[in-house]
Parts: structure tokens; sequence; C-alpha cells
């Protein structure tokens, strides 16, 4: 059975310094929940491979993806895992209240 799981967050930034933020692969440990390393390993634009380890409820894991990047979004496609399969985005975009939404499915 397939899940989807989607977060979104309305912030007071500039969108160009969010995605900034979301496409630097390697500051990932600082900001995703479990993450205790994330390393780029290898970059030809637009795709970047990455993989990130996890330490969660005492057990350690990791995933490597395929990141294809365009202007203002991240699709990530799982190619070694703990999953089945695993796809997901973010995505940053300007709204009208000056905020700006960080979206990751």
């Amino acid at each position: 059975m397939d899940k989807q799981i989607t977060f979104e967050r309305v912030i007071d930034v500039d969108h160009k310094k969010a995605f900034e933020v979301v496409s630097n692969f390697d500051k990932y440990a600082e900001f995703i929940p479990g993450c205790s390393r994330s390393s780029l390993i290898e970059r030809k634009h637009p795709v970047e491979i990455g993989r990130l380890d996890f330490h969660v409820l005492g057990k350690d894991y990791f995933i490597e993806s395929e990141n294809i990047l365009t202007n203002n979004s991240i699709n990530i496609n799982q190619i070694t895992g703990p999953f089945d399969h695993f796809k997901g985005s973010w995505a940053v975009s300007y709204t009208h209240l000056r905020a700006h939404e960080t979206k990751a499915i």
C-alpha cells in the first residue's frame, strides 16, 4: 500500500533564500529530523546523487537518492534505502502574504 505524507510550512523569508537552503544537500542533517549525516555524492546539474544517514528509535539506516533540481523544486527518487520505493519533492513558492511556502512531499 502506497502512503503519501505532505508537510507544508509558510515562512516569511525570500523564496530564493528558502530554495537555497533546501537545495543544499550537505546541510540536510541540520534541519531534517533524525538525519545524522548528509552528503552529496555526485552533481551533474540538474541531477544530484546524495546520501542521508538516519538514527531513529535506536535504529540506523540510510537512503541514497537521485534528486532533480528545477528553478523552484527538487524531485527525489530513492536509489537505495529502506523502502520498496520512495519518491518525494521539495517545492518553494511565493504566496500573496509576502511569506513563502516550502513544501515537502
